[in-house]
């Protein structure tokens, strides 16, 4: 199975309330592919993130939001790991941290991203002149 971070999370501007979603790609043997895509379908109602299946079989891209449970997506990917095992492009080189490590990494990304949105927006609010006029 491969994975790869297509996306980061984004800000977007002042009317925007929540982050752009981050866009992962999920690659795997296109003999497993339907497989994995229950898996990751049946993860995607309790995680909050949407998966959607790419042309040709065997490709996936998976939408997560601020509001996407991670662990769920953590469960997804290494249940997929497990159906697609040594038959992926990737061989049987498997790194067993890879989906841990890019769970954590989403997760840093996000909380970065939620921090540069709240800060994006106080600074907005002050240039709006929203703030300082308040008699004490």
């Amino acid at each position: 199975m491969d994975l790869r971070l297509t996306r980061g999370f984004g800000t977007g501007d002042i009317e925007t309330i929540g982050l752009s979603p981050a866009v992962l790609m999920v690659e795997v043997a296109p003999e497993k592919s339907e497989d994995v895509e229950a898996v990751l379908r049946m993860h995607s109602v309790r995680g909050r993130f949407t998966c959607t299946a790419e042309p040709p079989g065997g490709r996936f891209l998976v939408a997560i939001d601020d509001s996407s449970d991670l662990d769920s997506l953590r469960e997804a990917l290494e249940t997929a790991e497990g159906i697609d095992e040594c038959g992926g492009l990737s061989g049987c080189r498997r790194d067993p941290y890879a989906v841990r490590d890019l769970v954590e990494e989403l997760h840093r990304r996000r909380e970065d991203a939620l921090a540069r949105k709240d800060l994006d927006t106080l600074e907005d609010e002050v240039a709006l002149g929203l703030y300082g006029d308040e008699d004490w």
